[in-house]
């Protein structure tokens, strides 16, 4: 399992390469925490690659597949940004 902030100015190059690179070793669940908007990208292995993708965002929790009854709200991962952030 691969959690990674992501860095605007360079996500979306980020973002394609580092998600070949996961599948290719196989990576069973990679999730991408977006602080701008607030959500969570969650590409899970399906069929022996990352291949089922959603977005969370709001008041949802996001739940491990690789980790056994782990489980967190966004309002958690979120929670304090505006210390860290200035906003």
């Amino acid at each position: 399992m691969v959690v990674e902030i992501a860095s605007p100015p360079n996500a979306q190059r980020d973002f394609q390469e580092k998600l070949a690179l996961y599948r290719r070793y196989g990576v069973r669940q990679y999730w991408i925490v977006d602080m701008e908007n607030r959500s969570v990208d969650f590409w899970l292995s399906g069929e022996g690659m990352l291949d089922t993708y959603r977005t969370v965002t709001g008041d949802n929790f996001v739940d491990s597949a690789v980790l056994a009854g782990f489980s967190i709200g966004l309002a958690e991962i979120f929670d304090g940004m505006e210390e860290v952030t200035g906003e």
